[in-house]
């Protein structure tokens, strides 16, 4: 019986116990000032680039390339011998080589020498040398000839051209002497080379009338020559002149429409008073093809506006040969 009195008291007091667990308490929070958050300004936007191309070829403005020439030479002041110190005589009737005739004229000069001593003057008519030298009867010496050629300012000497005879005749009209010259100045040697340079190999290129080709021994330029349309085709005419017999030239080629220089592997040698033909084929060099397209992330900007550019050394160079929007050929 004491026991189920005892009872209600228990579970009154669980009850009094939950409902004092049951009030809420909260934490205090800490309180801040308003930060005044500014969004960061986003990038400038990047202007488009206006040196990021190259001209197709080297970028070589014309070079100023000048030749040198001979020392000019003083005309000479020959004059006839008296011609009762000297009785025989003996005629010579001369043409003038391919290097002097072209611009040969009456204000040059032929005259004839044995010992050292002036024998006769010549004289131009029709494009051929009238001599007469004059002699002892019993001379039988060597006669030799100088010439002085008033364009070149260059003086011409044959040592040994022909033997004195009395009262005979070297050359006719029909068949002239020919002497062999050689040159009196510090460029005494020349020869004649035609280049013709062919560009085929290039994808756009094509010799122009503004191209040069030049000669060069060592760092002096000795002939220099512009392109002369012939034939259908550019070509090159040069006179090469040396100090020495064994010389050696460089050519070297200029390409107006490129902006380039070409330096020829091939030496020319001197061979005195020769003609050459040299057949040049140029094929590109110094170059590749790059293939490049964007990342996907950003092809959806990709407009046919854009650019792009191979740099070496922090310098452009390359150009651009076909664009698609994200995609481009350089070379």
């Amino acid at each position: 019986m004491k026991q189920l009195k005892l009872l209600p008291l228990f579970f009154l007091g669980l009850t009094a116990c939950t409902e004092e667990d049951n009030i809420a308490s909260y934490p205090e929070y800490t309180h801040y000032e308003n930060p005044q958050w500014v969004a960061v300004q986003r990038p400038d936007k990047a202007t488009a680039p206006t040196n990021w191309t190259v001209e197709f070829g080297g970028g070589i403005d014309t070079p100023q390339w000048t030749p040198v020439s001979a020392t000019p030479a003083n005309a000479p002041t020959w004059e006839n011998p008296d011609a009762y110190i000297y009785p025989s005589s003996m005629t010579a009737i001369i043409r003038m080589s391919e290097y002097i005739e072209p611009d040969m004229s009456a204000y040059d000069q032929l005259a004839a020498f044995i010992d050292g001593q002036c024998r006769g003057t010549g004289a131009l008519r029709s494009g051929l040398w009238l001599l007469q030298i004059k002699a002892d009867p019993a001379e039988t010496r060597q006669v030799e000839l100088r010439y002085y050629s008033t364009s070149k300012q260059e003086l011409f000497v044959c040592p040994n051209a022909f033997r004195f005879e009395a009262d005979t005749s070297q050359g006719s009209a029909d068949a002239p002497f020919r002497p062999v010259w050689d040159s009196q100045s510090d460029l005494p040697y020349y020869m004649d080379v035609t280049v013709q340079i062919d560009l085929s190999g290039f994808d756009e290129a094509a010799v122009s009338e503004n191209d040069l080709v030049a000669a060069f021994a060592g760092n002096e330029c000795r002939a220099l020559a512009r392109p002369i349309f012939t034939d259908g085709q550019y070509k090159f005419n040069l006179r090469l002149f040396a100090r020495q017999a064994e010389e050696e030239f460089q050519l070297r080629y200029y390409t107006a429409q490129l902006k380039d220089i070409y330096v020829l592997d091939t030496p020319v040698k001197m061979q005195h008073t020769s003609k050459q033909t040299k057949d040049i084929l140029l094929k590109e060099h110094g170059y590749m093809d790059a293939y490049v397209s964007l990342p996907k992330t950003l092809l959806p900007y990709a407009t046919e506006a854009d650019a792009a550019s191979a740099f070496i050394n922090g310098q452009p160079c390359s150009v651009i040969q076909d664009q698609k929007p994200g995609q481009f050929t350089l070379k």
